[in-house]
Order: structure tokens, then sequence, then C-alpha cells
């Protein structure tokens, strides 16, 4: 089974910028859109500490600001490449956990209403016609859904694929939430988080296929290690990493055949610390557990600039890693991503990058 794909398009709509090259930028200069929100408080009455997309309306409900952002960072995907051929394009779509201020009914009526987007071509003045799936939620969601991306390729169900993710930390059921268990940073809560918005989109087509539509790589994606951590965050314990160590162990196999190890071990990281000492921690575990597969425990997170982003974390990460590459500021050609979802689900991919002849530069 050939277990990689290439990513050939990228597709962002973020509180740092609109298109997947703007955010990156805003991120690579240290720009920072975490501040006070307008009218949102704590419990102790404090403006929240967050990033929201000043694109939207400050008072439209979270799950609309999801299905916006969405739409938008699909939009900016697509607009880059002729995918008539593949009309109605397989879109894997990843949203938050159940959590309170968000429902599975809240799920399915973004799913469906995305799924009724049909996305102009403006290449061929055809349309594009979008079936969505509701694939996987939280912040390890889309990388479970470019998991689910590659072994349905390669089984020939499709040859092109788009997963997008969004989430959005700004309703007032989930602030309270957040803020009862400690968990938003503030004055007196340093362990805690800022909290962000996003949507975040990529497009993974098959070597062959992309060979046939002439189009550069912007990554190879090595199918990603899926496991389960039994310690989740609101249980109180200490957790020793076990689930992320296995995602991580687990990425580094489906890499294998490409990768020689200790020689060509990960660069770098990219990935959803986001303040909160669990996720360190857990990180610092899992490159314990692993030690031929890093070449030290550095890592990226984009937490400072956007806040927590959720479950668009995995695909705006794989953005950050792509656009390194083709800005020539990579501190390798190899990279992994990884994301801890609140339910206990870990997720890790190793993404490389392309050849020089098929590497996007723009």
């Amino acid at each position: 089974m050939n277990a990689c794909a290439d990513i050939v398009a990228l597709g962002a709509c973020t509180p740092l910028g609109y298109t997947a090259e703007s955010a990156a930028a805003a991120v690579r200069g240290r720009i920072s859109q975490v501040s006070g929100h307008p009218f949102m408080v704590d419990a102790a009455g404090d403006p929240i500490t967050g990033a929201f997309n000043p694109k939207l309306p400050a008072d439209i409900p979270a799950p609309e600001r999801m299905q916006r952002m969405a739409k938008w960072a699909l939009q900016d995907a697509l607009r880059r490449i002729d995918l008539s051929s593949c009309s109605p394009l397989p879109v894997l779509l990843a949203l938050p956990e159940t959590r309170p201020g968000f429902s599975d009914e809240h799920a399915q009526n973004i799913t469906q209403s995305l799924g009724d987007v049909v996305m102009s071509d403006s290449r061929n003045g055809r349309d594009i016609e979008l079936r969505l799936e509701l694939a996987a939620r939280g912040h390890a969601g889309t990388l479970r859904a470019i998991h689910m991306s590659i072994e349905r390729m390669a089984r020939g169900e499709f040859e092109a694929c788009a997963v997008c993710g969004t989430d959005s930390y700004f309703d007032a059921d989930t602030i309270d939430w957040l803020s009862e268990h400690r968990r938003l940073v503030g004055v007196d809560i340093r362990n805690g988080f800022a909290i962000g918005e996003a949507a975040g989109a990529i497009l993974l087509v098959s070597d062959r296929l992309r060979n046939r539509l002439g189009v550069p790589s912007c990554g190879k994606a090595h199918r990603p290690g899926i496991s389960v951590e039994q310690v989740c965050i609101q249980d109180n314990e200490d957790s020793l990493g076990i689930g992320l160590s296995d995602a991580v162990g687990e990425a580094v196999g489906s890499a294998g055949a490409a990768l020689r190890l200790p020689e060509q071990a990960i660069d770098i990281a990219y990935c959803d610390v986001n303040g909160e000492r669990y996720r360190s921690e857990e990180w610092g575990f899992a490159v314990l557990r692993n030690p031929h597969a890093f070449k030290d425990s550095a890592y990226i997170t984009a937490t400072e600039s956007w806040g927590d982003v959720g479950a668009a974390s995995g695909v705006l990460n794989c953005i950050l890693a792509s656009r390194a590459w083709s800005r020539g500021y990579a501190q390798g050609p190899r990279a992994m991503i990884w994301g801890s979802s609140e339910a206990g689900e870990r997720a890790a991919l190793v993404l490389e990058q392309p050849s020089s002849g098929h590497q996007k530069g723009n």
C-alpha cells in the first residue's frame, strides 16, 4: 500500500491572514493577534485573552464563525488548481469535540451547510461540487482525516481529497467551561491558554494525479500514526505521554521506507502546545521514548500568534511547514506535525520537503 500523498494546495482563514501565505508570513514575523476580547469576560470579569478573526463581526455565534472560516479556507485552497476532473471532490472535515457551547447537532449542521456549497472554478468557468464528510473531531482531527484520505486513496476510492479543519472557542458556554476548570490564561492562571479561531485546508492528491495535472508538490505527507492516550487533560493526573509516544512511533514507521534513522531524523516538530503543562510534558515523554526519531526536542507552535485553534491546528501546522520550505527558512527537509485531542486521540504525521523539481515556489 502506498502510504503517502502529495499536498498540492494550501488554504487558510486565521486572525492573522486570510490566505495560507499571509497567515504563515505573519507567524514567521512573530506577529500576534492575541488581545482582550471587546466584550467577552472570564469568571473574574476580565476580558478574555484570545485571537479572534477581525473579518467576522464579534457577535456572530461560534458555529457560524466556524462555517464561514471553513468556506474561506476551502476557497483559498481550491482556487489554485483545476480540479474539474475530480468533481465531486471529497472533503474530509474536522470539527471540535463535543463541549459546552458545541454539540453534535452543531457539528452535523456545519457539515450539511458546507456540503451544500459549490465552489466556483475560475480557471475554466465550471463549478466544483464538494462531497463533505465529518471525519474526525478535536486537535488531532485533521491528522486523523489525512490518515483516512491516504488509506482511501491507496484503495483507489479517489485520487484527490481536501482536508479541512475549523474551530472557534468564542462562545459564552465554552468560555465559562474553560474558566471553571481554570484553563484560560489570566493574571492568576499561567498554566492556561489563549483561545483562538481559524480554519485551514489542504488538497491531497496521488502522485499519479499530480503528474497528470503537472502541478508542484507542497510536501509529501506520510500516513499519520494514530493512538489513544488513557490519561486525558481533564483527569487531573500526570500524563506519561504514552499515547503520543505510540503515535510518533507509528508515524516514523509509516515513513520508514523513505527515512533512514537516525541519519534522517525529524528536523523540527509543529504542534498545538499552548501553554498548558500537560501538553508540554507529553511531548517531552514522546521524544524520550523515540530517541532516534528527532534531532532534538525543538518544536514550533503558533499559539502565541493566533491562540489555540483546536480542530484547525493540524492542517495549519502543515501549512507552516510547507511555507517554511518554499520560502527557504525551514530548519531541514523533514517535519513532524502532531496533535492531541481532549478526549485522548493522538496523531502524528511525518511531512517531507518535496524535491527541488517538484516544490511550490510562490
